[in-house]
């Protein structure tokens, strides 16, 4: 559900982009180009992550003994009487899918037996059909016409459809969109494609933008079409006869407008990168360690905590003396109230076995909830002692981190 927020909010922000930098330009291969990558860009923008970018990190010193993560899964008492939400949406988003691409493929079905019918001629490497009662109109290499005359605009129109491969961005748009149906920017992105695609089919005819006009005004009757394919009378009419009444830009003007597009679009990405590659820095605990310094030395490095040395490693460390991963494992209970909002991640729990093997000052480095902080902290607290570790025959306090990894089933 995340993800596809994700790719929803991030096709909008590219899309206003092309709002405010390409549209109405006279641009049409630079909007051709960025339009598709608006589309395709949101899908992998929320998988790309830089490692290392404030990373957790537990307070010094930092060579704490990690202890085998213990993982706490949420049973569910009475199966009978829940129902699993994420399964009835994941079969529907698919069932839904699947309808959209079955449409487009019946749709694809349904052109090749309109082929099939028709006569052909073959015509500068395209096929054209004659006498089709629909169109004009063109779907990858061939023209349709309604009837024997072929106009040389129209035909010149549609031959560019198919030299410059409009077809393949609108079945690529139509892919992503049975796909990603909930993401409604795509049904803008492919009206404004098909758009662009018209005025680069157009192109051509401006040098004879008077008579081409007069044809674009004519009766636009009642012709079939498929929804793949492109249609000669395609609308919005203004905006096609406006673009050919339009200077195309020069060079100079056309590298403003790369650098303006591809700069705020670049800023954008990089900052959802950025932004998403950031981990949360550590929940500090009221308990916290009274460290007054940090010692080093070859063989340890321990903190002074008030006036005694707590070691991270010790010649002999301390032993529980029972199965801490059952310990642990049968006194954890999942929060109600968490397993209910739907919490999970894993939470850190770093502690003292001091010198009589007490644990003492247990505190959460990091942690999702409050709810799973709270009962990972309750049960590390009530550890049974354990057998103190020893430094140069003496015992001593060493720290250890846990930790436990709250999941749903």
């Amino acid at each position: 559900m995340l993800y596809l927020i994700q790719v929803t909010v991030y096709t909008a922000l590219l899309y206003i982009v092309y709002q405010l930098a390409l549209k109405n330009r006279t641009s049409h291969t630079l909007s051709r180009i960025y339009l598709l990558l608006c589309a395709i860009l949101p899908i992998v923008i929320p998988l790309i992550k830089i490692p290392d970018i404030h990373n957790n990190t537990i307070p010094a010193p930092a060579m704490d003994f990690f202890l085998p993560e213990t993982v706490v899964l949420s049973v569910n008492n009475n199966p009978g009487s829940q129902v699993n939400w994420f399964s009835i949406f994941s079969a529907g988003y698919l069932l839904i899918a699947l309808v959209l691409l079955s449409r487009m493929a019946f749709q694809y079905i349904r052109f090749t037996q309109f082929i099939k019918r028709h006569e052909k001629k073959s015509m500068e490497g395209v096929q054209v059909l004659l006498h089709t009662n629909a169109g004009p109109g063109s779907f990858l290499n061939y023209i349709f016409l309604p009837a024997a005359d072929i106009d040389p605009f129209i035909y010149e129109h549609e031959l560019a459809h198919i030299r410059q491969r409009h077809s393949a961005d609108i079945i690529c748009l139509r892919i992503l969109r049975a796909i990603f149906w909930p993401n409604f920017v795509l049904h803008s992105i492919t009206r404004e494609l098909k758009i662009v695609h018209e005025f680069q089919a157009d192109a051509p005819a401006a040098a004879h933008k008077e008579t081409y006009i007069q044809v674009l005004l004519n009766d636009t009757f009642n012709t079939g079409r498929f929804g793949l394919s492109h249609t000669f009378f395609y609308h919005p009419l203004k905006r096609r006869i406006m673009m050919l009444q339009k200077t195309p830009l020069s060079r100079t003007k056309m590298r403003i407008a790369v650098v303006k597009c591809g700069s705020s679009a670049a800023l954008i990405i990089l900052g959802i990168i950025y932004l998403q590659s950031c981990k949360p820095q550590p929940n500090k605990s009221p308990q916290k360690i009274n460290a007054v310094k940090i010692v080093y030395d070859t063989i340890n490095a321990g903190a002074i905590s008030g006036h005694r040395e707590v070691y991270n490693f010790v010649e002999n460390m301390p032993n529980p003396g029972y199965d801490m991963a059952e310990y642990l494992g049968n006194n954890i209970k999942y929060p109600e109230v968490a397993r209910k909002a739907g919490k999970e991640g894993r939470v850190i729990i770093r502690f003292v076995v001091d010198e009589r093997g007490n644990i003492t000052e247990p505190q959460v480095v990091r942690s999702p909830d409050t709810t799973l902080s709270e009962e990972a902290l309750r049960v590390v607290k009530a550890m049974p002692a354990w057998k103190p570790g020893m430094q140069a025959g003496k015992n001593v306090a060493v720290y250890f981190t846990q930790p436990i990894s709250f999941r749903l089933n």
